[in-house]
């Protein structure tokens, strides 16, 4: 039930997740409004996980 099969992980997207968190965390620590990188990496995360990727037919398709 819990085996890991690294054939089913897309690792480009995990590294481009994890790039574009960094970036906020950055960017928020630089502009001095730290109390808001939490809430812009769940809105990060949840759109990450909602948005399949590919083309807009893939995407509109119901």
């Amino acid at each position: 039930m819990f085996e890991l099969v690294p054939a089913g992980i897309n690792w480009s997207r995990a590294v481009l997740f994890l790039d574009l968190a960094l970036v906020e965390l950055i960017v928020f620590w630089a502009i001095g409004h730290e109390v808001y990188v939490l809430s812009a990496l769940f809105g990060l995360l949840f759109t990450w996980l909602d948005d399949p990727g590919g083309g807009y037919g893939h995407r509109a398709w119901p």
